[in-house]
């Protein structure tokens, strides 16, 4: 799906869920009925769920769908003010041609201090490049040409690709506080069993069913295992499905990152500190053919070093998280 229909669908299912038929939906965005109802199918088959209940008249919002409406809103929203800043930016440069480079990052990552520096990089005098954003459009969005650099907590290799890896990431095992008071807190990872796992999608590329001990030098023990998916109770959904779950006290998350919590930060606790998914390498992608760019290069060192800053200053968090005393 192109970029602009994508935004678009995410904007016609807002309006649906703000309590809009889909034919005023469809009006208010200047495109016919059939068009709208198009877009929202093609979302739902890329999601691989319902986001809408299409038999009532008129139509709502599946269970699903009104799960992550607030997050949906939020980015809708975002893109617009995003889309209005860079635009103001632009007003007293419109005869100076700009390359546009589209830019996918993870759902699941602290993505506030890389915008600012991005929007800063766009912003100084000559520069010569706007950036769009988008979230998870993954390494076929960048081979066909939808996006131009994609950031992902996973490594491909691909013939037509360049990946430099920034880091390794571990993802912490973590549950709220309150939840943790009304289910005793694991001791040991077999406890796991009677408590509810919060797990990504397998369609997801950082998919990782696997639990693994770590010994004290830091280094995965494959001898001790546990397979997530064997768990009695796991509840399954994307990044922003499994954050909101967290954050409403409905289990623990295997799959969240310190940094998209790290305001609710005090209400949660790090859950078997010795245990976690296998570590994901982080990377960053961009077609071979500008890979020798020195205005591509430049960004990807930007994005290189603002991404390793926030690794860091999550491992920084992950230690004093593990080494609070618990309540």
């Amino acid at each position: 799906m192109k970029l602009y229909d994508r935004k678009l669908s995410w904007k016609i299912f807002c309006l649906i869920g703000q309590g809009r038929t889909l034919s005023h939906a469809a009006q208010e965005c200047g495109i016919d009925l059939p068009y709208a109802s198009r877009l929202i199918s093609k979302l739902e088959d890329e999601l691989g769920f319902f986001l809408v209940l299409h038999r009532p008249r008129p139509m709502r919002l599946s269970e699903n769908g009104i799960k992550i409406f607030p997050f949906v809103e939020e980015f809708v929203a975002a893109q617009d003010r995003l889309e209005n800043e860079c635009r103001e930016i632009g007003v007293n440069l419109q005869k100076i041609p700009k390359r546009n480079i589209r830019i996918s990052l993870p759902i699941n990552l602290n993505k506030e201090p890389l915008l600012e520096k991005l929007v800063n990089y766009e912003r100084r005098e000559g520069s010569s490049v706007t950036f769009e954003f988008s979230a998870d459009m993954g390494l076929r969005a960048l081979m066909e040409r939808e996006t131009d650099i994609s950031v992902g907590f996973y490594r491909k290799e691909e013939p037509t690709l360049t990946c430099r890896q920034i880091a390794e990431y571990r993802f912490p095992l973590l549950a709220s506080k309150k939840y943790l008071a009304e289910h005793p807190a694991p001791k040991k990872a077999q406890d796991l069993e009677e408590h509810v796992v919060l797990l990504r999608y397998k369609t997801s590329p950082a998919f990782s069913p696997i639990l693994l001990k770590r010994s004290s030098n830091k280094t995965s023990d494959p001898s001790t295992s546990i397979d997530i998916e064997r768990l009695p109770h796991v509840l399954k959904g994307d990044g922003s499905y499994c954050r909101s779950m967290l954050l409403k006290d409905v289990g623990i998350s295997v799959d969240v990152t310190l940094g998209v919590v790290a305001e609710e930060i005090q209400k949660l606790e790090l859950v078997l500190p010795s245990w976690g998914r296998p570590d994901a390498p982080l990377c960053v992608y961009c077609r071979n053919s500008n890979s020798e760019s020195p205005l591509y290069r430049e960004v990807m060192d930007l994005i290189a070093t603002e991404i390793s800053k926030i690794v860091s200053e999550e491992r920084a968090l992950f230690d004093q998280l593990a080494s609070r005393p618990s309540e």
